[in-house]
């Protein structure tokens, strides 16, 4: 169930279908952005007009986004949360992170500041950001997360920007966002005893709890997904600490042009952002892009070898993979989903009410795909990331 409009927004001009869980919906979690809100949001910005026209909207669950155009004929991008999903230190961190990044030279999407000197704008119960339109062709607007390049060209390049991205998020030091919804963190697995750690983090979280309350949690994640952190446990120790983007993926990647050799102008969205490592980054990079989720049902061959050799080559031209680096790449494929899919139980579960979607996260999601990796085609992604030969 979506979350009703508030009387501060209204329907949109264009309905826009939006991404969801199983594919596209037709019915959004959050309401669309109009002229109204979004001039009560500019007000802060008092040097940078009147929004006129809606562009565009957002596709992507989670909050409501949109291109707009000014009467002084700029182009914005503006993003609106809940604060149940982003408060404003936790938003604060993703725009020191930009900044930082911003300031090593790499290409990304940064907050602009307000009157008052601040990049965030609370209006209860919301949470808003504006940024400037990011420099590029929006080529992969269109495109969901768990769908693939459109060649491999496209996925090299992907793989050479992020490891510049991890060479550039070194020396950011902000604390952790590991209790924030829907960022991309595997503290959990970090411990020895992952399963106590895992219940300590789950029980600290009275919504997430109760949205487990009759499911055989802790037996299912024994079954699961503790046989693969017995493989990542004796590398701990060889684990770098880093902040990763979190949700690479070919939609959040502007581009110089729409043929193969395009390369990448303008990184976005550091909403999934946490301290991580690269090689936990990188494995997000392979979960989000060449590997065919939404087909798993229905056909066997759901990686991309090629994007995915393609992804890894890019990454290794620029920071050479050392045999622990694929060591751990392989074994962090089955659980770095793990604190993502129980965030998103939370989502559904408690904040959209939408049950339906709350068990595709649990079941589909969170036990799935660990139980894929234990299949034919999932043991051989893992070997074939450890043998893998530039």
């Amino acid at each position: 169930m979506a979350i009703k409009d508030d009387g501060m927004t209204e329907a949109a001009h264009k309905a826009v279908h939006q991404f969801g869980v199983s594919g596209y919906q037709t019915e959004r979690d959050w309401p669309y952005l109009t002229i109204l809100e979004i001039n009560a949001v500019l007000a802060s910005f008092s040097e940078q007009g009147k929004a006129i026209k809606i562009l565009s909207h957002s596709r992507r669950p989670y909050s409501a986004a949109a291109l707009f155009e000014t009467d002084q004929k700029q182009t914005f991008f503006i993003k609106r949360h809940h604060h149940k999903i982003r408060n404003k230190t936790e938003l604060l961190k993703e725009h020191l992170f930009a900044r930082h990044l911003a300031q090593k030279s790499f290409p990304i999407s940064t907050p602009m500041m307000a009157d008052h000197n601040q990049t965030v704008i609370e209006k209860e119960p919301w949470i808003y950001e504006i940024h400037p339109q990011a420099q590029g062709v929006d080529l992969y607007q269109d495109v969901m997360s768990w769908e693939p390049f459109f060649n491999r060209d496209h996925a090299y390049e992907a793989g050479r920007m992020l490891a510049l991205f991890h060479q550039a998020a070194q020396g950011f030091n902000e604390s952790p966002r590991h209790h924030a919804l829907l960022v991309s963190a595997g503290d959990t697995l970090l411990h020895d005893d992952f399963i106590k750690a895992l219940s300590e983090w789950i029980t600290a979280q009275p919504e997430l709890l109760k949205q487990l309350e009759g499911k055989n949690w802790q037996q299912d994640i024994a079954e699961n997904i503790l046989p693969f952190h017995h493989q990542l446990q004796p590398l701990i120790a060889d684990i770098t600490p880093l902040w990763g983007h979190g949700d690479w993926q070919s939609s959040n990647l502007m581009w110089t042009g729409s043929n193969p050799k395009a390369k990448v102008s303008c990184v976005l969205d550091l909403g999934m952002a946490d301290y991580s490592s690269a090689m936990f980054d990188l494995a997000t990079a392979i979960e989000r892009n060449v590997i065919a989720w939404l087909d798993m049902d229905s056909r066997q061959d759901i990686v991309i070898y090629d994007q995915l050799f393609a992804l890894l080559r890019g990454y290794h031209h620029i920071k050479p993979l050392s045999e622990m680096d694929k060591q751990l790449l392989s074994a962090f494929m089955p659980l770095l989903h793990v604190e993502y899919a129980l965030s998103e139980i939370v989502y559904f579960g408690a904040l959209l009410q939408d049950r339906t979607s709350a068990d595709i996260a649990y079941y589909d999601y969170l036990l799935g795909h660990s139980r894929w990796f234990s299949g034919q085609e999932g043991r051989q992604l893992l070997q074939k990331i450890i043998h893998f030969e530039a």
